[in-house]
């Protein structure tokens, strides 16, 4: 094998070691203010998430299950050593809308993007699906505002008017999907190995 293709094939398992991890994936990433999200399936996927440096120093994600006591179990060599701690996280498909100066309606890119979640989102978007006086979160947008820096941070989740999905769908007019169980894929004793740069039997 010559030494191209054994960089080409060191860059395709390192691609893929990412992709394994979560990375790469096409997210909404929530800006300062107001965000106008459309949830276009109520059902979500949940898991335990945390990040490890790798030799390089690239911060990199482990997907873990939902029960944190299995995950030490599972995975003894990451919190043996570091213990970064778990993230409980929530998957949802959705949309993004921004506000219309001129209208003033909320018009949605029809692209369906991955809407990644922590636990001060997810319980607000919970309260407005358990809540008897709102429709299902997937027939209507929400109003996702975020302030604050850093871990001071506060994000507040507001319902807003029915969104008619079911019509959008019939008219192909959304375009693209996510994997959620992708997001959930428990990553390997070997994925993790190599982000610790561990030796590998």
């Amino acid at each position: 094998m010559s030494k191209n293709e054994k960089e080409l094939n060191k860059k395709y398992e390192d691609a893929k070691n990412r992709a394994e991890t979560g990375e790469g994936i096409d997210r909404i990433v929530l800006d300062k203010g107001d965000n106008y999200i459309a949830i276009v399936d109520a059902d979500f996927k949940e898991n335990y998430i945390c990040f490890l440096q790798d030799t390089e120093g690239n911060d990199r994600r482990v997907q873990m299950g939902k029960d944190k006591a299995k995950n030490r179990e599972r995975y003894p060599e990451i919190f043996d050593t570091v213990d970064p701690g778990q993230q409980h996280h929530y998957y949802y498909k959705a949309i993004v809308g921004k506000k219309s100066k001129k209208l003033g309606k909320i018009e949605f890119n029809r692209k369906v993007r991955l809407l990644e979640v922590g636990v001060k989102i997810f319980n607000q978007v919970a309260a407005i699906q358990t809540d008897d006086e709102y429709p299902n979160i997937d027939e209507i947008y929400i109003k996702i505002n975020k302030s604050g820096k850093k871990l001071n941070t506060v994000y507040s989740v507001l319902p807003g008017k029915k969104v008619k999905f079911g019509r959008l769908f019939r008219k192909g007019k959304l375009e693209g999907d996510v994997d959620l169980d992708a997001m959930v894929k428990l990553s390997d004793s070997k994925t993790v190995a190599k982000i610790l740069g561990n030796d590998i039997d």
